[in-house]
């Protein structure tokens, strides 16, 4: 009987530290940049270099070229419960930071296996011009957003792997 009890507790053991494996692994060709911590596992390309120092889950692509993609996590106010309530009030706070905002468009897109959409936009930031594509997904009681910006000649440049990061990215 003990060592039958000694056999279950190896095998749960093993399940679970096998389940934890897979959650971290990454994408052939991909690196893991979340923490520990987080409630998500976000992946980049491995030529992506991951920002440190900050406490966001950020990478750029190249010191030349300092396209970005950054992940934050935001608790809605009341009145913010619909993701297109929470949309209007983030626009709004662009529209009153940035200078030249231009609204381009939103899609439906998948984020982590939830349904979410997409917000594309320019602006100028800090007197630079930028594109910029914000993913935003409900997660339990906090909307998580995928940014992407880059200056708008180079925006479409990376569009492929961005899209394929967003592919990848999964909730905990």
């Amino acid at each position: 009987m003990k060592r039958m009890v000694s056999a279950l507790l190896v095998l749960i053991f093993c399940l679970g530290f096998a389940g934890c494996a897979d959650e971290t692994d990454a994408p052939e060709g991909y690196k893991l940049i979340s923490g520990d911590d987080a409630a998500y596992r976000f992946y980049v390309p491995t030529a992506w270099s991951e920002n440190t120092g900050t406490s966001q889950n950020s990478a750029y692509y190249s010191i030349e070229d300092r396209s970005i993609v950054v992940v934050t996590i935001y608790a809605p106010d009341a009145g913010q419960e619909k993701l297109d309530d929470f949309w209007k009030y983030v626009e709004n706070l662009y529209i009153s930071t940035y200078t030249n905002y231009s609204f381009i468009g939103e899609a439906a897109v998948v984020l982590g296996g939830i349904n979410a959409k997409s917000y594309t936009f320019t602006a100028n930031i800090g007197g630079t011009s930028y594109k910029v594509m914000q993913v935003i997904a409900p997660h339990g009681n906090y909307y998580y957003t995928f940014t992407y910006t880059a200056e708008p000649d180079k925006f479409d440049l990376h569009t492929d792997e961005v899209n394929k990061m967003i592919e990848v990215f999964k909730f905990r």
